[in-house]
């Protein structure tokens, strides 16, 4: 690990063999492939959608915001790939993109939920 508390980095030979690695052959596609995909993920979230600096400070705070990010993203992909498919009638009609989100929430995040059990975000009980 390196000094100071930081997290491990890559030193010594490391880079050599990453570099080593990356020149072998067959290796060229699959970068190729990598830079028409991954790459062109973080390039759209710097261009479109302000990656390049952030509103909050602390990782906790950074975290959420770039995972609620990526996750309007891949939202925003889903659908134009689903409006292409012609699976999607009307590309402006997202609820059936929510419904996944909704089902993960109510069993995933929610402390204490369970599937026979619905939970309500509201401030008074239901009568």
């Amino acid at each position: 690990p390196c000094k100071g508390g930081k997290p491990p980095c890559m030193g010594g030979g490391t880079w050599k063999k990453v570099e080593e690695i990356r020149h072998q052959t067959g290796m060229k596609e699959i970068y190729q492939k990598r830079k028409e995909t991954i790459e062109r993920v973080f390039a759209d979230g710097k261009e479109k959608h302000g990656m390049r600096y952030t509103q909050y400070r602390g990782l906790a705070k950074v975290t959420m915001e770039l995972t609620l990010l990526f996750a309007c993203m891949n939202l925003k992909k889903l659908a134009i790939w689903k409006w292409r498919k012609g699976g999607l009638r009307n590309p402006c009609s997202f609820v059936w993109i929510f419904e996944p989100i909704y089902f993960y929430i109510k069993f995933k995040m929610v402390p204490g939920a369970s599937h026979q059990e619905p939970f309500c975000l509201q401030s008074e009980p239901v009568s």
